[in-house]
């Protein structure tokens, strides 16, 4: 499976970081149960990966334009948070017929309402929030500009109460959605840009030892194309520093799609020998 691949081309580049946790964190991929994923944790011990928990789902108004149009996303947010004249006047009357279906698949169990875990496509709704980026040209390009954003400020402390409302989501989630309401709060793009990138780094640490029984692992691999993010990359190093454990992030095997093919064949390897005989 996609996410299972990304972790296990991170575990060949570093085997002896087991017992370890992993985070999978990128714009798109199935997840085990064919499910829309992209924000997972998971737990590396011996020869048996199992998946803890995954980010909050983002509903996809549109489907992959959503990836392409990240204005899609915001509007998803804000009929989420119940700011639907907010949507409009933000993104224009285009937004309409997208919250007339959002508020359809929320009454009408047939309409299809596709969602995601996907860190990349949160990045990509804080991108058409924060900085009002509502198309990209590229792959990346939203979550590159807010990066680019973000690095115009010092860095932000961030609250452990806000963390906290994080960790509340259903069944272990990591749920972004209150950080990027503190983000908006703030008085200029580029504040609210430096605390979605400290504020996510924070809180999957927080999100990690949650599921490790309040106590860190010594190693976390983190991988995925979120992880190209090099803000990002650098808050999740510091964090995990300042609490004793430590980060790996591959340098040989891409953290992107690239190093797939190479972690499916290891995953086989190392968890399902006996698939490659003959």
């Amino acid at each position: 499976p996609h996410h299972r691949a990304h972790l296990a081309g991170a575990l060949a580049e570093f085997p002896s970081a087991i017992p370890c946790a992993g985070l999978v964190l990128d714009g798109f991929g199935l997840g085990d149960a064919g499910q829309i994923a992209g924000g997972e944790l998971y737990r590396v011990e011996g020869d048996v990966m199992r998946h803890q928990a995954s980010l909050t789902t983002l509903p996809l108004p549109g489907g992959d334009r959503a990836a392409r149009e990240p204005w899609r996303l915001g509007v998803a947010v804000l009929h989420a948070l119940g700011e639907t004249k907010a949507a409009i006047r933000r993104f224009g009357t285009k937004a309409q017929p997208l919250l007339a279906w959002l508020c359809a698949a929320q009454t009408h169990p047939r309409a299809q309402l596709p969602v995601t875990s996907s860190a990349g496509r949160w990045f990509d709704a804080a991108a058409a929030l924060i900085a009002g980026i509502e198309s990209s040209s590229y792959e990346g390009q939203a979550a590159m500009e807010l990066e680019a954003l973000a690095r115009r400020h010092p860095p932000l402390a961030v609250r452990a109460e806000l963390v906290e409302a994080m960790l509340e989501g259903v069944g272990g989630c990591l749920n972004p959605l209150p950080l990027l309401v503190a983000a908006l709060d703030l008085p200029c793009p580029e504040a609210g840009a430096r605390l979605w990138h400290d504020g996510f780094a924070t809180a999957l640490v927080a999100w990690v030892r949650r599921h490790y029984g309040g106590q860190l692992p010594a190693e976390v691999l983190a991988t995925g194309g979120c992880m190209q993010n090099q803000l990002l990359a650098e808050g999740l190093a510091l964090a995990l520093t300042r609490e004793g454990s430590r980060l790996r992030l591959p340098q040989q095997v891409p953290v992107n799609d690239a190093g797939l093919s190479f972690g499916q064949l290891w995953y086989a390897h190392r968890f399902h020998p006996q698939s490659l005989e003959g």
